[in-house]
């Protein structure tokens, strides 16, 4: 029979070989693998902290970019409003300028023709004087032709007159 005892209790020689064991691997490892291992650690650490201060830096320039791009879009539109002000304002000084010259245009058109109209007026009033006088003369040329009787020229008036109405 099996004895009981060995199988509930491990042999006394075996756990300590075996922990012999255990402490040999465990100083092959302290001496050999856990400083590389370490280091290993502590450079990707390292790293990962250097990426990471990196992507921070990255990320606070693009903050930066993005502020400064605001601000350029800010000002291109503040400009262009600005602009476009400014060109209504010339387009309504332009307007107020090219009413102004075409009514003084207009002034001057309405006083020359108003001084034409005067002038044809004057020149009229010469014609028809030049003619009551070239028929006044022609009328005392013909009383003069006549015997000068006062009766002769009281017809030769009333005809006078009434060519002058015809």
């Amino acid at each position: 029979m099996v004895d009981i005892y060995e199988k509930l209790f491990p042999n006394i020689i075996t756990l300590l070989v075996q922990w012999g064991a255990t402490f040999i691997l465990y100083l092959v490892f302290k001496k050999h693998l856990y400083q590389p291992v370490v280091n290993w650690l502590e450079k990707r650490a390292a790293k990962i902290q250097e990426e990471l201060d990196h992507a921070k830096q990255k990320e606070e320039l693009a903050v930066l970019e993005h502020q400064k791009a605001q601000q350029v879009y800010k000002s291109a539109v503040d400009e262009s409003a600005d602009l476009i002000n400014t060109s209504q304002s010339q387009a309504l000084s332009e307007k107020e300028l090219i009413l102004k010259q075409a009514r003084v245009e207009a002034e001057n058109m309405m006083v020359k023709a108003k001084q034409d109209i005067e002038n044809q007026r004057q020149q009229m009033l010469r014609d028809v004087q030049e003619e009551i006088v070239d028929v006044a003369l022609a009328a005392s040329e013909r009383l003069l032709q006549q015997e000068v009787n006062q009766s002769h020229q009281k017809e030769a008036v009333e005809r006078f007159i009434a060519e002058l109405r015809s």
